[in-house]
């Protein structure tokens, strides 16, 4: 093809945020049950993103995140949690948290706990404790992986390709650090909401 020649691609519209709730089940040759709650959320690039996946750190990752600490260590109905966001960056993204459940505990009631604590974080956003380990891994992890040439190769071509801004590099963790906790609350509210919620159970076959 002669240069110029390629057609630009178009970007695909936003999907809406699901509504009613809807539930899926699947039963399969799982070793456990498990739920897992997606919520579409905005592209990498929109303003929201971060706080949003700040929101799913404080409530899904690390072994001291809200929800490992209560439902896998403190209550024992989980054998683990997870949580992130897709970071997709063409109209709409996803985040999920998944769990799994020992013998013995219902997918519904876990997802009915998982929701709570969603709740929480929308109605008082994070502790000042919660948002701190969050902050603290976020810059371990940033200053490590700008510490090697790859890493930095890595962040340079994204900041460029996505961003289109390879100054975005030196200004994204300033601005991930600056965010607050009413942020925070603000972007789960706006898009992790239990009401826009999506539930998939998968059920061991007897």
């Amino acid at each position: 093809l002669e240069a110029g020649s390629v057609p630009s691609q178009t970007r695909p519209k936003r999907l809406d945020k699901h509504s009613g709730h809807p539930v899926q089940r699947v039963s399969r040759d799982v070793p456990r049950d498990a739920v897992i709650l997606t919520w579409r959320t905005p592209a990498c690039t929109h303003e929201d993103a971060p706080a949003v996946q700040l929101a799913l750190d404080v409530l899904a990752s690390g072994e001291s995140s809200r929800l490992v600490r209560k439902l896998v260590r403190d209550e024992q109905i989980a054998e683990y949690v997870s949580g992130a966001d897709f970071d997709l960056v063409r109209g709409t993204s996803m985040a999920m948290i998944s769990a799994g459940a020992p013998l013995g505990i219902n997918t519904d009631s876990l997802a009915e706990k998982m929701l709570n604590d969603v709740s929480e974080i929308i109605e008082n956003g994070p502790t000042e404790k919660e948002l701190s380990r969050v902050m603290a891994n976020l810059e371990h992890s940033a200053l490590a992986l700008l510490g090697t040439v790859s890493g930095k190769a890595d962040e340079l071509g994204e900041a460029a390709t996505i961003y289109g801004d390879p100054e975005h590099v030196n200004t994204q963790l300033p601005k991930l650090l600056s965010i607050t906790r009413e942020q925070i609350s603000d972007a789960a509210a706006k898009w992790l909401s239990p009401e826009n919620v999506a539930e998939l159970h998968y059920e061991r076959q007897d």
